[in-house]
């Protein structure tokens, strides 16, 4: 493999140890396709000023930071101790994967960390043949979150700049459906007044209009088709207003929804 097709890899290390800093230098040292950089930090502090700068002074060098890959974190540290320490690092750097290091074997803790949005947790002492692969895979997987992330913004502006009333039943076995701001308006309520359900939609449509809207979307719940059906909604006012649903079947983990 050339130089230039050996990737480079920041990792912001931080960790109170020596002994455990060299440790995790040796593991990346040999890493295959990856040239890892470490820049070593012994405070939360320490840490979360490197993130917010793009240079900092280490050792009486200046030395550009620039954004990390990684950050590889023990959570006992001599400014910050146990789950918040990993929280403060989130909420300071939220795009920036995280791999929790520690000492303590404890799961309860390790799924809590997880849950809070680290990438990992590895045990110390237990490094062999882990670290590489938990770093790579939680670069991967940040990337990924970031481009959800950015997505369900994106979503979130349409739906929010949108006037048409949007809705998602994504198991028709199930009660619960959402709605959109626009479509609660639509009827003249706030959003979350009246509860976003089936039975909620049921019991506001037009007497005349029930039989009808439920052989639609059984009708295409079968054939795995559209529905396009008009109909009346009782609004707040108590007077019914015309609508129009266009909606298509899909499947999402082993159920039909409707949207």
């Amino acid at each position: 493999m050339t130089e230039a097709a050996i990737s480079t890899i920041r990792v912001l290390l931080i960790e109170d140890n020596p002994t455990d800093v060299l440790v995790v230098r040796d593991e990346l040292a040999y890493a295959v396709g990856s040239h890892f950089e470490v820049i070593p930090v012994d405070r939360l502090l320490s840490a979360i000023h490197l993130c917010k700068t793009s240079a900092a002074v280490v050792a009486g060098t200046a030395m550009g930071v620039g954004p990390f890959d990684v950050a590889l974190l023990d959570l006992s540290l001599p400014d910050s101790d146990g789950l918040d320490t990993f929280i403060r690092l989130r909420d300071a750097a939220p795009s920036l994967p995280v791999v929790v290091c520690s000492h303590r074997a404890d799961e309860s803790l390790a799924l809590q960390a997880v849950q809070a949005g680290a990438q990992d947790y590895l045990v110390k002492g237990q490094y062999e043949g882990q670290m590489v692969r938990a770093i790579r895979y939680a670069i991967e997987r940040g990337r990924s979150d970031t481009q959800l992330q950015a997505v369900t913004q994106q979503l979130q502006r349409v739906i929010d700049g949108t006037n048409d009333g949007m809705w998602d039943w994504s198991d028709i076995t199930a009660d619960p459906v959402w709605w959109s701001p626009a479509y609660y308006r639509q009827l003249g309520y706030e959003p979350g007044e009246v509860a976003a359900t089936a039975s909620t939609f049921r019991s506001l449509l037009h007497p005349e209009d029930r039989a009808r809207s439920i052989e639609s979307v059984q009708q295409a719940v079968q054939q795995g088709g559209s529905v396009d059906l008009q109909y009346q909604l009782r609004m707040k006012s108590g007077e019914y207003r015309w609508f129009r649903a266009l909606a298509k079947t899909y499947v999402h983990d082993g159920l039909i929804g409707l949207a």
